[in-house]
């Protein structure tokens, strides 16, 4: 089932892919079903704004969101560790509360 979040004023479907299930918690793979460019500095200052730790580690951003560890790409892609509840849906609002907050289009997205 497609998901989808307005990033940069566009409506954008993702899928929410389950890696591994450990019983209260699970990781997760979030991917968007076509092009996408996030701005990872924009999202980090956002994440930090409301005291959520933050990094940009070459490529992708490290945060911790809701109590999970999250990795997530410029072009969209994300991995969620340690999920709870362990289910599609609290890992689609983990990672849509992160995404959702870059509102002005990255300069490059197609």
């Amino acid at each position: 089932m497609d998901r989808r979040t307005v990033i940069g004023g566009g409506e954008h479907p993702f899928v929410v892919l389950s890696l591994c299930s450990y019983g209260d918690h699970g990781d997760y793979q979030v991917l968007p079903r076509g092009a996408l460019s996030l701005d990872l500095v924009l999202i980090r200052d956002s994440l930090l704004g409301r005291g959520f730790r933050a990094a940009i580690d070459g490529d992708h951003l490290l945060a911790d969101p809701d109590g999970c560890q999250a990795v997530l790409y410029e072009c969209g892609r994300a991995v969620l560790e340690s999920v709870r509840p362990d289910s599609s849906d609290a890992a689609w609002s983990i990672y849509s509360s992160m995404v959702a907050q870059e509102s002005p289009p990255h300069r490059g997205a197609v």
